[in-house]
């Protein structure tokens, strides 16, 4: 088996620039991306576990329950008003619709 030259294995670059200095700046560039990408990415994630933590904190959800508890109420309430004075009317209609019909004479 034949030996490879160093120069037929070696990339457009390296035979461009010289040896070995552009891929190291090429690596140290990448490496430098990934590790600010990776710091970044840390602080964005801490922050969101930290924001979901304290919406599911016991305060903050019996806080929560309290205020849908009280807003239940008061659309019940409201919904038992609504039904009485629909009750009240339709009740108003029937009667008067019995005192108008004429009597049947027994």
């Amino acid at each position: 088996m034949a030996a490879v030259p160093p120069a037929a294995t070696a990339t457009r670059a390296e035979r461009a620039l010289g040896p070995r200095t552009p891929i190291m700046f090429k690596r140290l560039l990448w490496l430098s991306i990934g590790i600010g990408f990776g710091f970044g990415l840390s602080f964005w994630l801490v922050r969101l576990v930290k924001e979901k933590v304290a919406r599911y904190a016991p305060d903050q959800v019996s806080a929560d329950l309290a205020g849908a508890v009280k807003d239940l109420g008061a659309t019940v309430k409201a919904a038992l008003a609504d039904g009485a004075a629909a009750m009240r009317e339709r009740e108003a209609e029937l009667r008067d619709s019995l005192n108008e019909r004429p009597s049947s004479g027994r």
